[in-house]
């Protein structure tokens, strides 16, 4: 439900705290039809580059430095992982 309604959300114009503008619909809507969640572990909400993390949230220019980009290795497609491999190899030089 998030990928598909975050999805439609870009279609229309994307914004600076979009995901969280979806997210909080698609919570309500998936209560809506009657499911339950909880808290999601630490893992998947971590505020920057935390061991073992699946997602991490972070502000500024942190997105941009050499830590952050070796973390996205982990979960990029092949298309962004081999530019980001050449961003990586071009900051060690």
């Amino acid at each position: 439900m998030f990928s598909r309604e975050l999805l439609k959300g870009f279609e229309k114009g994307c914004y600076w705290f979009i995901d969280q503008h979806v997210l909080r619909q698609v919570m309500k809507d998936w209560k809506n039809l009657g499911n339950t969640y909880g808290e999601i572990p630490y893992e998947w909400n971590s505020w920057g580059i935390k061991k073992n993390n699946i997602f991490s949230t972070g502000k500024g220019n942190k997105k941009d430095g050499i830590r952050f980009k070796q973390a996205q290795l982990r979960w990029l497609p092949q298309h962004w992982y081999d530019k980001i491999v050449v961003e990586i190899r071009n900051t060690d030089t």
